[in-house]
């Protein structure tokens, strides 16, 4: 079959791209795994010296444990204002195009000019370093991230399921505590860990407006590079790496579960 040369331009270009985005984790992973002081590839010897600096290390672990709460409780609230767009889309119908581009903004405006606007108000009020704002401030970030699971996640419940409920005497807590949350309980997984994983990786806001005596574990490895670059750095980004990938994976099996579970019910309806 003849292939149009466009195409092969196309999958060639997507092949450069592919390896110009995987080529410095190529070179992390084994630089991790260095025995010398120095940044090294390919390494000499093969050593765990470098993972166990990090793991013993106070503050590195109280960094990591700062942006785990930062990360779950931005991921929290962005679930929580996620589930209410969505709420909103199955109650009343379709979000407006203009409400929804107004949402989906913190994913296209730049992180730099979201963080210099964020530095300057909280400097006038006086809370530049607070870690629970820079978590709702996370959470604004991860808010198109939720919008987006949410929405889809709703097209595909029967809206007249409230409506039966309501009929029958239930309460709107209870419709959305028994009937709502569970079809929609994959698409809140996948919210929490797509909100975390967006607040866990983020840097801009952290180095700007975050917490300095305890910096986030992103604004703390900022702060390495500035000063020297240690192997140190390759065996915590690769750990980031790795517990990045095994999220990303949770998510892609909560929601291949949740299909499994909503295809036989839509094989029965038809």
């Amino acid at each position: 079959m003849n292939r149009n040369p466009l195409q092969l331009v196309g999958w060639a270009y997507c092949l450069l791209l592919v390896i110009f985005l995987f080529l410095p984790v190529m070179i992390m992973v084994p630089a991790s795994f260095s025995p010398s002081e120095a940044l090294s590839f390919p390494p000499t010897d093969l050593s765990l010296r470098w993972y166990q600096e990090v793991l013993s290390s106070g503050e590195w672990l109280s960094s990591a444990w700062l942006s785990a709460k930062i990360g779950f409780l931005a991921a929290l609230v962005a679930t929580i204002a996620g589930l209410s767009v969505g709420l909103a889309h199955f109650r009343y119908g379709k979000v407006k195009s203009s409400t929804r581009a107004f949402l989906l903004l913190p994913m296209v405006a730049p992180h730099i000019v979201l963080a210099t606007g964020l530095f300057s108000m909280l400097l006038y009020i006086q809370q530049l370093g607070s870690g629970i704002l820079l978590a709702f401030a996370h959470a604004c970030l991860a808010l198109p991230l939720t919008v987006i699971v949410f929405i889809a996640a709703f097209e595909g419940v029967d809206p007249l399921l409230w409506t039966a409920a309501s009929s029958l005497g239930g309460r709107w807590p209870k419709i959305i505590r028994e009937i709502v949350l569970p079809n929609v309980a994959g698409a809140v997984v996948i919210s929490l860990l797509l909100a975390f994983i967006s607040s866990w990786d983020e840097v801009t806001l952290s180095v700007f407006v975050g917490p300095t005596i305890i910096p986030t574990l992103p604004s703390r490895m900022f702060g390495y590079l500035q000063e020297l670059i240690s192997p140190s750095l390759t065996a915590i980004a690769t750990l980031l790496m790795a517990l990045t990938i095994f999220l990303g994976c949770l998510s892609l099996l909560v929601q291949r579960a949740r299909r499994r579970r909503t295809e036989p019910a839509r094989v029965e309806s038809l």
